[in-house]
C-alpha cells in the first residue's frame, strides 16, 4: 500500500507494507490478551481472596465475561494477521470462547454458597427473635413486686447486703441417723446432744441458714443486748403454763435486743415457718449471736428486694405517716435494722422516729414532730387495723434512742 501526500513544496510518500498490516495485527492481538489476562487474575482474586457472594461475586463473573471476550478479539487479530481462512478463524474464535462456558459452574457455586449464607443469616435472625421472646416471656413472669410501676406515694427504699447461701447438704439429709428404739426418755434440752456428729451439724447449719428474726416480746426488763430471755418470760409469752422446771423445756431461742425487743428466729420448713428451738442451736453448733447476725443478714436480703413504703395518711395532712410494706410476715422485724432508720429513713423522720407495731406484719412510724399534729390518730388506727385483722394487738408506742428502742407509752381506745 502506497500513499502520497503533496503540498506546494514538498512531496512525501508513506508505504505500508503486509509485513506493517500484520505486525499491528499481531500488537493489538497481544494488548488483547494482556487485557484477558488481567480479567483472569481479578476474577480469581475476587472469587478466592474477597468473597463468593454478592455485589462481589457479580464482579469476579464480569471481570471473567470481560477476559474470555478480549481473549477471543486477541485471537480474531492473530487469525487475520495469518491470513486464515474464515472456517480457521471461526474454529480459533470457538476455542478462545470455550472458557466462557466454566461461568456456568462458577455461577451455580456462587448462587449455593450466597443461598447457604442466606440460610445462616436467616437462622441467626430466627435465634435473635427466639431469644427476644424468651426475654419478654421471663420479664412477665417475673413477681409482680418486681415489675409493677410504684404508684407516686410509695417508694423502694434500701440497699441492703447479701444473704447467706444455703448449704448443700441433701446426702445429710439421706443419712440422718435414727435413734435407738430403746434409748431412755430425757428432757429435749438433754436429747440434742445425740448424736453430735458432723452429719446432724451439716443438716442443722443447712436449716439454720434461711433464719429470719421476728419480735415476739416488747420489754426485756433491763436484760443486756445479746443476753438470752429468762424461761419464765418465753413461757409467759407463749402461754405456757409454769409448772416443773422450765429448764427441761426446749423452749424457742429468745434474745433481748435493742433494749425493748426479744427476738425470736424462724426458718422455713416446706410451707410453714417454724420456730428456732434451743436444740436447733445446740446441734448447728452456733451461739445465740451468730444465728442473731446470720438472721439480720437474711432480713437485710429481703428487705432489699421487697421493702416499700405507702403513706398511712391522707395527702392533706401536713406530715407523712408511713407504713412498711414486706413480705406479709416480717414487716416489724425492719424495726431491728440501724442502717434502714439511721440512714434510708432518715429523710422522712429527721426530728426522730416514733413507731407501733402492733402484730408482725405491721409497722407504721411518724416523724416525732407530728405527735403534735395529729400523728397519734394515724398509729392508733394502725394498731385498730391490725386488732380488726389478728383479734390481737401490742399496744406499745416506741421511741428510737440513738440505737435502741425504748417503749414510751400506750395508746387509749386500742
Amino acid at each position: 500500500m502506497d500513499l502520497s501526500l503533496e503540498d506546494d513544496e514538498d512531496r512525501y510518500e508513506l508505504r505500508i507494507t503486509a509485513d506493517d498490516v500484520r505486525e499491528a495485527l499481531l500488537l493489538d492481538a497481544r494488548r488483547f490478551m494482556q487485557l484477558g489476562l488481567v480479567g483472569e487474575v481479578v476474577f480469581w482474586l475476587a472469587l478466592i481472596v474477597v468473597a463468593v457472594g454478592g455485589p462481589v461475586g457479580l464482579l469476579a463473573m464480569g471481570a471473567y465475561a470481560g477476559a474470555a471476550v478480549a481473549i477471543a478479539w486477541g485471537v480474531i487479530q492473530v487469525g487475520k494477521a495469518s491470513d486464515m481462512r474464515p472456517a480457521q478463524q471461526g474454529l480459533f474464535l470457538l476455542l478462545a470462547l470455550a472458557p466462557i462456558v466454566r461461568l456456568i459452574p462458577v455461577a451455580a457455586f456462587i448462587g449455593r454458597s450466597s443461598s447457604v449464607l442466606s440460610a445462616e443469616a436467616a437462622r441467626q435472625r430466627a435465634q435473635t427473635r427466639e431469644a427476644q421472646r424468651a426475654e419478654k416471656s421471663r420479664s412477665r413472669s417475673k413477681p409482680e413486686t418486681a415489675k409493677r410501676k410504684k404508684p407516686a406515694d410509695e417508694v423502694e427504699v434500701f440497699d441492703g447486703l447479701e444473704g447467706v447461701h444455703r448449704v448443700d447438704t441433701l446426702a445429710a439429709a439421706r443419712t440422718q441417723p435414727v435413734a435407738p428404739a430403746n434409748s431412755p426418755a430425757t428432757p429435749a434440752a438433754s436429747a440434742v446432744q445425740w448424736p453430735a456428729n458432723d452429719v446432724v451439724r451439716q443438716q442443722a447449719l443447712a436449716r439454720l441458714s434461711t433464719a429470719l428474726p421476728r419480735i415476739r416480746l416488747i420489754d426485756t426488763e433491763g436484760l443486756a443486748d445479746g443476753m438470752l430471755m429468762p424461761p419464765e418470760l418465753v413461757m409467759r409469752d407463749l402461754n405456757i403454763p409454769l409448772d416443773g422446771d422450765p429448764s427441761l423445756l426446749d423452749l424457742p431461742v429468745t434474745r433481748a435486743t435493742k433494749g425493748a425487743f426479744g427476738v425470736q428466729y424462724m426458718v422455713e420448713d416446706g410451707k410453714r415457718f417454724n420456730t428456732v428451738l434451743a436444740s436447733d442451736l445446740a446441734d448447728a453448733g452456733l451461739t445465740v449471736d451468730a444465728l442473731h447476725r446470720l438472721a439480720l443478714v437474711n432480713l437485710r436480703r429481703l428487705v432489699k428486694g421487697e421493702l416499700r413504703l405507702k403513706r398511712a395518711n391522707s395527702k392533706d395532712a401536713g406530715y407523712r405517716a408511713m407504713r412498711i410494706k414486706l413480705d406479709g410476715s416480717h414487716e416489724s422485724s425492719v424495726l431491728l435494722l440501724d442502717d434502714l432508720w439511721d440512714k434510708t429513713l432518715k429523710k422522712h423522720t429527721p426530728n426522730g422516729v416514733v413507731a407501733v407495731m402492733p402484730s408482725r406484719d405491721v409497722c407504721t412510724f411518724i416523724d416525732l414532730s407530728a405527735l403534735t399534729k395529729g400523728g397519734l390518730a394515724d398509729l392508733r388506727e394502725a394498731m385498730l387495723y391490725a386488732k380488726r385483722l389478728n383479734g390481737e394487738a401490742v399496744n406499745a408506742i416506741l421511741h428510737r434512742q440513738g440505737r435502741h428502742w425504748a417503749l414510751a407509752g400506750e395508746l387509749d381506745g386500742v
